[in-house]
């Protein structure tokens, strides 16, 4: 009797366990099917792009993913999220609200990065991981892909052995614009200089009219033949497929091109495209097979110039900034002709457009070593040399020259040199102008009239408080507060370390002394040339201030005796 009760009620139960079974949602993990597309690389330089599913199409993803439910059972609000380890944290892409059986919905990941990624310079091999989670679904899965440096580039994302055309060997170029830095602060500083010492403070985006631009374009180039920078070969961009052997470039940064003083033809096209943009022009880079050169658009019209007619050392003749105008115009004809008639080795980026698109540029930070090496290269500007061919050209012979009667540094006979329009007229190098004005701080000196005084020069090494420089800026007098400096060897030794860092080689030795000041005579030497100058130091409480009075080699025989006069003023 007691068996023919148990039976049913074992039945009941194990029935009852399948209807709670079938009730309750369990875990559907194993029924949702993921299929995974990712990038094998990463560029961090073009991380802005990835952020952004809405330019260049969406094209640049780090993964899309098709999931499934290969199960029997409705999957309610699941959950996506991702994250990459040391970059980015555990991110929700989307929310699946509803996914019945046999439906599948489609995610695509654009990874978010910090602006820190743009400081990484090394490539290293990466993991991402993804997470889907719901109240039945608890699902992890991980794909490994590249991280290369800031630097780097892939010409293409397309699969070697998938390449069918020219076109598809510069599927990614147009992320050149993302190596367009008009931002950057030592971009800004070096167009500056460039402003203020090749073209004498003339704007080219005021009016803008072509002749203004156009000179703008050549004092780029006059900038880069006075500080003798260097064409570092000519594999600039693939000629060929047979060229395209890894597929990725490591590429100077614009800044590391001016303060390196060397590019290869698209490194240069970046350098000038991002002067261009910081100017307000709208730059353009032409590429053709094996070649890149820069230019802009104005008023419907292209412009270019051949950067790479600098040369350097073993590699020919070098070009007049004119010379290379007239090239890159002959170049620009030839490029049209061909692009016009659609011949796809021959292409063009228009960089504003890009940018304005959403390819936009890394960011990059201050920084103190840079400025001073863009200080260092700017003391080359209008040397001559055989290349001051810019429209309407400064005059670099003042400084040797007197009987020009145009004012004593940029030639044009408005004034004293530094643009102020007091009308000193014929100022020669020497007493002659006497030493009328009065420097005063910790120190104080003399010094000529039509000497421009510029406190906090660079305001990221602070140790410079002031500067003071002729009119040429061939010679200059720099002011300096050493702080918690015990000495001169020590304050010496700071700035030592100070310009090495910046690739400054200081050579100096300890001379006598003049009432309470230590006296220290040296060269400063960058791969650009060199600088004589002479230092006067003095301790005190607080550190050590320092007063350093040169000119750049080849002038000094033409400045010593000012030197030696304002010097002998200090007190």
């Amino acid at each position: 009797a007691m068996k023919k009760v148990l039976i049913p009620l074992a039945l009941l139960i194990v029935g009852l366990a399948l209807i709670i079974l079938a009730i309750l949602p369990g875990n559907q993990s194993d029924a949702i099917k993921l299929e995974i597309q990712n990038a094998k690389a990463i560029m961090p330089g073009a991380y802005k792009v990835y952020a952004n599913p809405n330019t260049l199409k969406g094209k640049y993803y780090l993964f899309k993913m098709l999931v499934t439910n290969e199960g029997k059972k409705t999957v309610y609000d699941l959950k996506v999220s991702y994250r990459i380890p040391r970059y980015i944290e555990w991110t929700e892409i989307q929310v699946i609200k509803r996914l019945d059986p046999g439906q599948s919905a489609a995610i695509c990941c654009y990874p978010t990065f910090e602006d820190r990624v743009a400081e990484k310079t090394t490539s290293s091999l990466e993991k991402a991981d993804i997470r889907l989670v719901s109240a039945t679904v608890n699902r992890e899965e991980q794909f490994s892909f590249e991280m290369k440096g800031r630097n780097d580039i892939l010409y293409t994302s397309i699969p070697s052995q998938e390449i069918s055309g020219y076109g598809d060997m510069f599927d990614n170029s147009e992320l050149f614009a993302c190596f367009v830095t008009p931002e950057d602060p030592i971009i800004k500083y070096y167009t500056q200089q460039i402003q203020e010492k090749v073209l004498k403070g003339e704007e080219a985006s005021v009016t803008k009219k072509p002749d203004e631009a156009i000179r703008f374009l050549m004092g780029i180039y006059q900038a880069t033949f006075d500080a003798h920078m260097v064409y570092s070969g000519t594999k600039g961009v693939p000629g060929g497929f047979d060229d395209v052997k890894s597929l990725v470039q490591h590429l100077r940064l614009p800044r590391e091109v001016v303060t390196g003083n060397t590019g290869l033809c698209i490194e240069l096209s970046l350098l000038y495209a991002s002067v261009l943009a910081c100017e307000g022009l709208t730059p353009i880079i032409f590429l053709i097979p094996g070649h890149a050169y820069p230019g802009f658009l104005l008023n419907g019209m292209y412009y270019a110039i051949e950067a790479t007619d600098i040369l350097g050392e073993g590699l020919g003749g070098r070009k007049s900034a004119q010379e290379a105008l007239t090239e890159g115009d002959k170049e620009l004809k030839e490029f049209l002709q061909a692009f016009n008639n659609g011949d796809p080795k021959f292409k063009l980026h228009n960089i504003g457009e890009l940018q304005s698109q959403g390819v936009l540029p890394m960011e990059l930070k201050d920084d103190a070593i840079l400025r001073l090496k863009v200080d260092e290269i700017a003391r080359t500007f209008n040397q001559g040399g055989g290349g001051g061919q810019v429209v309407n050209p400064p005059r670099n012979d003042v400084a040797r020259n007197n009987n020009n009667g145009n004012g004593a540094g940029n030639g044009n006979g408005n004034g004293n040199g530094n643009g102020n329009g007091n009308g000193n007229g014929n100022v020669r190098i020497g007493q002659e102008n006497g030493l009328d004005m009065k420097y005063k701080g910790s120190v104080s000196f003399s010094y000529p009239a039509d000497w421009k005084l510029v406190n906090k020069p660079n305001p990221l090494f602070s140790a410079m408080v002031s500067l003071v420089h002729s009119p040429n800026r061939m010679a200059n007098v720099e002011i300096y507060e050493i702080a918690g400096a015990a000495d001169a060897q020590s304050a010496m030794q700071f700035l030592h370390d100070s310009y090495s860092s910046a690739g400054i080689k200081l050579q100096y030795q300890f001379g006598g002394q003049s009432n309470e000041y230590q006296i220290v005579s040296g060269t400063s030497t960058t791969l650009v040339g060199s600088t004589r100058w002479t230092a006067y130091l003095r301790a005190g409480s607080n550190g050590v201030s320092a007063v350093v009075a040169g000119s750049v080699s080849q002038y000094y025989n033409d400045y010593q005796s000012i030197l030696a006069s304002i010097l002998a003023t200090i007190n």
